[in-house]
């Protein structure tokens, strides 16, 4: 048995632990899966051109002067240069970060469901609450990294923006 397995058996018997408790409170599943994730630095004509083809994604883009939810227009992607966004489509998750000096950095991330042995992560849904009133809470996968044994904790490795749940856009 690997870690990964050992892990999630771990995991069980402690949620089944507090199921018997009867305390109300059960921890969210952890979902073994594959993250294939790619990254690139784009200038300012790059990253518009991967933008549009965004335009009817789930996510939102931050400028200098507001935030835009997608789905959105290439109008409103173009007008100013973007400092951070995040997305999902087509089951791929995007993130942008503005690094300075007119590049930014573009990273693509894969989620693929995987047996226990094969999983390079576990995934845990998590939901946010918005700043914004009345708005979609913002959903995410944690994705946690296994240790090398046991004994040791799983690392969070990253979160990435799945798309939003309730609410208005």
């Amino acid at each position: 048995m690997n870690v990964t397995a050992e892990l999630l058996n771990h995991f069980q018997q402690f949620t089944d632990d507090l199921a018997q408790l009867g305390l109300g409170w059960v921890p969210k599943t952890l979902k073994p899966v594959v993250v294939k994730t790619q990254s690139h630095r784009l200038t300012r004509e790059q990253v518009q051109a991967e933008l549009i083809t965004k335009v009817n994604s789930s996510g939102w883009l931050l400028l200098p002067s507001q935030k835009i939810d997608f789905p959105t227009t290439a109008a409103q992607i173009t007008a100013q240069n973007p400092l951070e966004g995040e997305g999902f489509a087509e089951n791929i998750s995007w993130q942008l970060s503005y690094l300075g000096d007119e590049t930014w950095l573009w990273c693509e991330h894969q989620v693929i469901a995987a047996l226990v042995e094969q999983a390079t992560h576990l995934a845990e849904d998590v939901q946010h609450m918005s700043t914004e009133s009345n708005s979609k809470k913002l959903c995410y996968l944690r994705l946690w990294k296994p240790s090398n044994t046991v004994d040791e904790q799983p690392s969070l490795d990253m979160a990435i923006f799945i798309g939003f749940s309730g609410g208005k856009a």
